[in-house]
């Protein structure tokens, strides 16, 4: 929803019946919004049911006539559908919620270290893991999904991963001809997160 889809009256309209949904709910701050469900403001008359004929969910009434407070949709209580589609939407969740972690994140290679329960699972999974959602919001930097500690099992479905990741093992094993691979060992894939692939090889190097 943008603010051009109404005039300035309808705008104005809509921000009255906004504030009467507040005192009727009894909201003071704007953070109480997130506790409020569709159903609690389908229920507030007048002007309830008004407000969700003209904006899908919560989140986009108060986006468009409170834009001066930073509305965060994963906060609501019934959140907007897909709202992760939205890329800018997306980066801001995944960067405020590493913030003030456990685990600093300074460059993008610390973001290897995090587990996919650090953030909404309904995020994670429907963006297809968290590597994916960091390939799609950081194409520069070069990702290594076998090093995504969530991500191990499924990893290795993906053919195209297999060179990628021998090339990675090569440099972190100092390998500089073809013949120094026959001094690789099963142990070394296995320290070095390739113990998924070597299992669908039954556990051979070569």
């Amino acid at each position: 929803v943008v603010r051009s889809l109404f005039t300035t009256k309808q705008l104005g309209q809509h921000a009255t019946l906004l504030r009467g949904c507040e005192q009727v709910l009894q909201i003071t701050e704007p953070e109480q919004w997130y506790n409020i469900t569709t159903k609690q403001l389908l229920e507030v008359k007048p002007g309830g049911r008004s407000l969700l004929k003209n904006y899908k969910h919560i989140f986009q009434a108060l986006y468009i006539l409170q834009p001066e407070f930073p509305w965060m949709p994963w906060k609501f209580k019934n959140r907007p559908k897909n709202w992760y589609c939205d890329l800018k939407l997306l980066r801001w969740y995944m960067e405020s919620t590493i913030d003030g972690h456990e685990k600093c994140v300074r460059t993008h290679s610390d973001w290897h270290s995090l587990s996919s329960n650090t953030f909404d699972r309904a995020v994670i999974g429907n963006c297809k893991g968290l590597s994916s959602i960091l390939q799609t919001l950081y194409p520069t930097f070069s990702w290594f999904q076998w090093l995504f500690d969530s991500e191990s099992k499924t990893t290795w479905k993906e053919s195209e991963i297999y060179r990628s990741y021998l090339d990675w093992l090569g440099k972190q094993l100092e390998v500089k001809a073809f013949e120094d691979w026959y001094k690789v060992t099963f142990n070394d894939f296995l320290h070095n997160r390739g113990n998924s692939l070597i299992r669908r090889y039954n556990c051979h190097v070569y």
